[in-house]
């Protein structure tokens, strides 16, 4: 890789005839750089993007920036190219260094008007980590901050558009990303573990980045307990005696208050598939329902009136059946008439 920074050093400490000469073979090299960097983004290649825009960023200082012919905010786009290109690549560690980039141009470079992608980009990252919340908080904010965008923007030095940079798209954007994180899906699992500190929220879905599988606990009375590996692997070491899991089948239930025996244990492996089961059947005993006790009737009164109804019934069920049965032999007689002697 070239060695921007060296380059651009040699640059500024050479006289001013010198430092014109060379001055357009190293815009030409910026040029170069920037437009791999969003051609890379633009088709999906975020690790080359992030190599592109890591490579400026190393290379050019922001105190110097203006002898480059450049305004602070192309030097500011620099930062968030690299941002979305860690975002796109979507790894915890990239997810955690996109945030750092996009809280750089909200703490550093607050005058240059990007503060509303700065935040929309911060609740990507959230929204990738499937922390609906606080998502939903940065997309909000973003949504006031529209209105200080300094209108639609291109890459630096190219006439390429930042398709977020137009108000309508953005508007659009935030809409939907505040749609998606009012009702966000259900999660795969609940982390029942009460010291659960390692992750960033006790619900479990299998698109987490750093999701690394789970367990599925469950009790003849139907209770059912999750919890993250690294949290089942901590609550085993302090309160079981590392004890093995197959080992809970048939103990009790981990549910407070709960009397139910462990009937099936489940566990999910990194790829969100079951990697192992293990199950003992419980046979609950059947509960004999309750005899139904037909109520006598209170009088004699009572007692005649439903044996009339009973003797009326039968009557109308007999005349019914009579009935149909003349209906059928009218409908023979008519579509079977007897032969005249003409016929014959």
């Amino acid at each position: 890789p070239v060695d921007l920074k060296n380059i651009l050093e040699k640059q500024f400490s050479k006289s001013s005839r010198a430092a014109r000469q060379d001055f357009a073979n190293i815009m030409k090299m910026l040029r170069s750089l920037i437009q791999d960097g969003y051609t890379a983004l633009l088709e999906q290649r975020c690790r080359s993007a992030a190599q592109a825009f890591t490579e400026l960023l190393n290379g050019l200082d922001p105190q110097k920036i203006k002898q480059l012919n450049l305004a602070m905010i192309n030097y500011v786009l620099v930062v968030y190219g690299l941002a979305i290109s860690l975002l796109g690549i979507g790894q915890p560690e990239e997810l955690s260094e996109a945030e750092n980039q996009f809280k750089r141009m909200i703490e550093h470079y607050p005058n240059e008007g990007l503060d509303c992608l700065a935040y929309c980009g911060i609740g990507k990252v959230y929204l990738k980590k499937n922390r609906f919340l606080d998502a939903l908080n940065h997309f909000e904010k973003a949504r006031t901050l529209i209105c200080r965008l300094p209108g639609v923007l291109t890459w630096p030095t190219s006439n390429v558009i930042i398709e977020e940079t137009q108000p309508g798209k953005i508007k659009m954007l935030l809409e939907k990303f505040i749609e998606e994180c009012r009702f966000p899906p259900v999660p795969d699992a609940i982390c029942c573990y009460q010291k659960c500190h390692g992750y960033s929220k006790i619900q479990i879905y299998i698109t987490d980045p750093d999701f690394k599988g789970f367990i599925r606990i469950s009790c003849c009375q139907y209770c059912k307990i999750e919890f993250h590996m690294n949290c089942w692997k901590k609550l085993k070491t302090t309160t079981f005696n590392d004890k093995i899991d197959k080992d809970f089948l048939q103990g009790l239930c981990l549910t407070p208050d709960c009397e139910g025996i462990i009937s099936k244990i489940i566990i999910f492996s990194s790829g969100g598939q079951v990697k192992c089961e293990f199950e003992h059947k419980v046979i609950k005993e059947k509960v004999l329902p309750r005899p139904i006790l037909k109520q006598k009737c209170s009088s004699l009164e009572k007692l005649r009136l439903k044996e009339d109804k009973k003797i009326k019934r039968k009557i109308q069920k007999k005349e019914a059946k009579k009935l149909a049965q003349e209906r059928m032999e009218e409908d023979l007689r008519e579509s079977n008439p007897p032969k005249t002697e003409e016929q014959k």
